[in-house]
């Protein structure tokens, strides 16, 4: 599965090149700004995202905070592990999905708000090879497997979803590869169970965070504050 990613994120984004050449798109430079490769607007596409996604998942931070014990294992694995979960698949597959994929179909002439909806359907669609690891090398049952598989891809599919609108709007690889790492890091949200100290806390982090990002969404993903001028071209 690694080598498939490397393969694609070597080829991934001739599509997007030639579709440019044929309509006129222009040249290195242009094909560059389209895979989210610049920088202008590098440094806000770095912060704001990241802090978006940060304010989302404001009850789990806070539920960290309160039990730091909860940290250990997200850091105590392998440093082989622990680049390959934020460093390399970020980058690789926000690559392969976003810079590639997603900027090959806006460069079509699909609609942003067509492209956004769909792409992450295929983001989450390769993580279905789950399914054959945990039947044939974890012991699972079909139907744990399933219900696993599920959950993931529901997960995967939302931050897609996410992932696309934040690329559409910034164009910039940075504004989506840091937001994955910071959730792979943090794994997906999971409320206290009852009777966890300070549990009604935690949950109103929950709602807020929801509706602070919601608040946020369009004001912090400006594609002027990005100096994204091919939302506006497209």
């Amino acid at each position: 599965m690694a080598l498939t990613s490397l393969a694609a994120a070597a080829l991934g984004w001739q599509p997007t090149r030639r579709r440019l050449a044929a309509t006129g798109g222009g040249g290195t430079p242009a094909l560059l700004a389209a895979l989210g490769l610049r920088t202008p607007g590098l440094l806000p596409a770095a912060i704001l995202p990241l802090a978006l996604t940060a304010v989302l998942f404001a009850g789990p931070l806070l539920q960290l905070a309160a039990d730091r014990r909860r940290w250990q294992p997200r850091l105590a694995l392998p440093l082989p592990v622990l680049l390959r979960n934020l460093v390399v698949a970020p980058l690789v597959e926000e690559f392969v999905f976003r810079s590639c994929m997603l900027s090959y179909l806006l460069a079509c002439g699909i609609s942003p708000a067509a492209a956004v909806a769909f792409s992450p359907l295929l983001f989450a669609a390769s993580h279905l090879h789950h399914l054959y690891d945990l039947t044939r090398f974890q012991g699972h049952s079909l139907h744990s497997a399933l219900a696993a598989v599920a959950f993931q891809f529901s997960f995967t599919a939302l931050f897609g979803w996410l992932a696309a609108w934040l690329f559409v709007r910034s164009r910039h690889l940075a504004g989506v590869a840091l937001p994955h790492a910071f959730c792979n890091l943090m794994g997906p949200p999971l409320p206290p169970p009852r009777g966890t100290p300070g549990r009604s806390k935690i949950l109103a982090a929950y709602g807020l965070g929801i509706a602070g990002f919601w608040l946020l969404l369009r004001p912090l993903s400006e594609p002027r504050l990005f100096a994204n001028e091919l939302l506006q071209a497209g």
